[in-house]
Formats: C-alpha cells, structure tokens, sequence
C-alpha cells in the first residue's frame, strides 16, 4: 500500500496527538510513503510560525528522509488544474490528490475538502 500523509496529519503527528498516532504507526511500518512538496511548505510555515525555524528544519528533515517525495509534473499539474474544477479544490489541495491519485496512493488527511473522494482517509476524532 502506498500513502500521502497530508500537511495537516503530519501536523498532527509532530503535535503528538490521537489523530497523529496514525500517522505514527505508519512512519514505523515498510509501507511506501509519500510526501508532496506542497506538504513540506505547508507544514515547515505552520511549524515556523508556532514554533521556530529549527523546528520546522527538523520536520522537513524527518518528511523528507522517511518519505519518497513525488515531484510536481506537468502531468500532476494538469490533472490538479481538472480535478480543481471538478471537485471545488483550491489549488494546493488539487495538487496534493492529483499526486495521490497519479501515484495509487491514499490519501491520509484531517482536511474535510477531501471528504468522499476516492481515496482520501480522513482522520476522525477519537
């Protein structure tokens, strides 16, 4: 299986949560892991605003080093500029399913724009 852990698991994830405890589980397991580059910007601006630059260093880092990130083609692109249109995403949301969808990957996410789309898991409250 293969999945795209979205900014806002990941978020929840550093934070240490119930929600994150998910995303924890899969960090420790083989299962192929992606990461969009969109998810890396978001998260390391939430973590430098709450938090501090160093912080934020060390996120990107673990991201990074435990996750394949997927590069955003034109193909990617393209298909985040239908699925926008189709679905009512805003830009980065387009992007970050269109990389899940093109890749054959869940998508695990906390965000309710995600909800009843092939493929997105969102993660409920406990």
């Amino acid at each position: 299986m293969t999945v795209l852990i979205d900014s806002s698991a990941w978020l929840e994830y550093f934070l240490g949560t119930t929600r994150g405890e998910r995303v924890r589980r899969l960090v420790l397991t083989k299962e192929h892991l992606l990461v969009s580059p969109i998810n890396i910007v978001e998260v390391y601006v939430k973590e430098s605003k709450e938090e501090n630059r160093r912080v934020a260093d060390e996120c990107r880092a673990f991201m990074t080093g435990r996750c394949e990130v997927a590069d955003v083609t034109e193909k990617i692109a393209f298909e985040a500029a239908k699925l926008g249109l189709e679905k009512k995403l805003g830009l980065a949301d387009a992007l970050i399913y269109a990389t899940a969808s093109l890749h054959g990957a869940t998508l695990l996410t906390l965000d309710n724009d995600f909800r009843g789309l092939p493929s997105a898991e969102i993660l409920e409250p406990k």
